[in-house]
């Protein structure tokens, strides 16, 4: 009982200390728009760096760039990476043309939208 106690007071303290990645501030929000101008494919360069630092600011670039580990369905912490991760694909969503928000909606994982995208546009937009 105290193990499975004291772990719920380790994955509580996880999200919510705002050094950890799991951590959502108040104000971060289902309607919060990171990056502007959105992504319209020739700015792809612009728009990804952009929204690199916007994610590293809220420290969740890591649902993005491949460094974090999506914990087992059965883990305590997968309920706080979905969670996560759902907000971070939203904020996705929302900076990027409905157009080409089509192409990648039925996707669930931030890095999969991130990777796609990246696929898609990366090529074209040089500076």
């Amino acid at each position: 009982m105290a193990t499975e106690s004291s772990s719920s007071v380790s994955l509580l303290a996880l999200v919510q200390v705002p050094s950890s990645y799991y951590f959502l501030h108040p104000n971060e929000n289902l309607s919060l728009v990171l990056v502007s101008p959105p992504l319209i494919g020739s700015n792809y360069q612009h728009w990804a760096r952009a929204m690199m630092l916007a994610l590293m600011s809220k420290n969740k670039h890591q649902f993005v760039d491949g460094t974090l580990s999506i914990p087992a369905p059965t883990n305590p912490l997968f309920s706080a990476w979905q969670w996560s991760n759902t907000m971070v694909l939203t904020w996705l969503f929302r900076s990027i043309s409905p157009s080409i928000s089509q192409s990648v909606i039925w996707l669930n994982r931030a890095i999969d939208v991130w990777n796609d995208l990246k696929e898609q546009f990366s090529h074209g937009d040089t500076f």
